[in-house]
């Protein structure tokens, strides 16, 4: 009787110690996976955040703005000019109305169509603070372990502590928003690729006894045949 409570409690005990190793096994292969994925973001973040300086990647409202005042500036521009024109002394440098009123033509007809718009990038990219300034994510796995996931940045050591949380705090908001996405779009995907196996499996169940069909239909014929030689 003892022996056998020993035995079970044993299978218990090495059940539980594996489900433990394979846990924690899962838990490092996700941790090294935001390792990897740290890197691809810190390139993202850094380029949107260049081009955003650049003006090639702007917020439409931010670019409405900007347009509104480019037009109202030259707007304004115009109007003193052109009461200058009405002046005689003006009349004889007209070339230099000219050349100011090119210039705000310049300005006010840059090329928006190749601007990228930051509404229209991917959801995990969207909400993302680009103002903010972040450093290098670190070199070593098991810097990023204690760091990341345990919160514990040496404050003594690292000089860009605050430029690391924040290069956390956004990583962390991009890994949400991207898994929210994930769910969503592999969702339908999924109910999608189920259809379609099902669609061809009952297709393939109707060839199969389509020709079951055939086949017995033909044994019949073949039967009848014989019967009438004889």
């Amino acid at each position: 009787m003892y022996e056998a409570d020993n035995e079970k409690l044993t299978i218990i005990i090495i059940a539980l110690i594996l489900s433990i190793l394979v846990g924690v096994f899962l838990y490092i292969v996700n941790v090294r996976d935001d390792f990897e994925e740290i890197r691809s973001f810190y390139k993202g973040f850094m380029g949107r955040k260049l081009m955003l300086h650049e003006g090639r990647l702007q917020r439409r409202k931010d670019l409405e703005k900007s347009i509104n005042g480019a037009e109202n500036q030259s707007q304004t521009i115009y109007k003193q000019k052109d009461e200058q024109v009405l002046k005689p002394e003006s009349l004889e440098n007209g070339s230099l109305f000219t050349v100011e009123r090119d210039k705000v033509c310049l300005l006010s007809e840059t090329d928006y169509t190749a601007v990228r718009y930051l509404e229209d990038e991917e959801p995990e990219w969207k909400d993302l603070d680009y103002s903010l300034n972040v450093c290098l994510p670190p070199n070593s796995f098991g810097q990023f372990f204690m760091e990341y996931d345990f919160g514990k940045i040496d404050k003594k050591k690292e000089k860009n502590f605050h430029l690391k949380q924040q290069l956390y705090e956004q990583f962390h908001l991009w890994k949400s928003k991207k898994k929210k996405r994930y769910d969503i779009v592999v969702t339908p995907r999924a109910k999608k690729d189920m259809a379609e196996n099902d669609k061809s499996a009952q297709k393939k169940l109707m060839q199969k006894t389509t020709l079951r069909h055939a086949e017995n239909h033909r044994k019949k014929l073949e039967k009848k045949m014989k019967k009438l030689k004889k």
